[in-house]
């Protein structure tokens, strides 16, 4: 129950109107609150929210990577007139669906879990990952073997631990230590 950010009002309408129209804009951005503001320009893509606090999709030209700012940080937006929007076959959909708007803890990984049939109900229709494979054990009617990739998100982590009862992480054993221990 975290109280939402205070947002000068036409900032955040700007914002919105960049990101509606993905216009390339230049930002008065503060790495973190207290810091410094450094200018970047960017592509302004999208928005979402994480909880009460609104974030700008974007593309950096500088480094060319798709970065969320959230618009709290953002002290001061001006019209660049020599940069051209980079949108380029920017989709929110698979980017939501690449874990990148959830807090993520590293890189997507091929996880390979034992799993009780209340578990296999759940996801035989509703998978974690396109490539999710679910095989039966020899000899055990009610648990089965899954490998999927996923990405290494808190999503994850919650949802595993969800069904901690009903489920074994096998490997990788790096993710599977770290699994045990919580």
């Amino acid at each position: 129950h975290l109280k939402p950010p205070k947002i000068r009002k036409d900032i955040y309408k700007r914002l919105i109107d960049a990101a509606l129209n993905q216009e390339a804009i230049k930002l008065a951005y503060h790495k973190h609150q207290g810091d410094e503001a450094k200018e970047i320009i960017v592509t302004a893509l999208s928005i979402f929210y994480r909880g009460s606090v609104p974030y700008l999709i974007c593309r950096d030209h500088a480094k060319d990577i798709i970065r969320q700012l959230p618009f709290s940080r953002i002290s001061a937006i001006h019209d660049t007139l020599f940069d051209e929007p980079r949108v380029e076959n920017f989709s929110l959909a698979e980017y939501e669906k690449s874990g990148a708007l959830a807090f993520r803890y590293g890189e997507p990984f091929e996880l390979h879990l034992e799993i009780f049939n209340s578990v296999r109900r759940e996801v035989e229709d509703s998978h974690l990952g396109e490539n999710q494979k679910i095989t039966p054990i020899q000899g055990h009617d009610t648990v089965f073997n899954m490998t999927v990739t996923v990405p290494y998100t808190l999503n994850l982590i919650q949802w595993l631990l969800a069904r901690s009862p009903y489920l074994k992480v096998k490997a990788p054993a790096d993710f599977r230590q770290k699994f045990c221990k919580e």
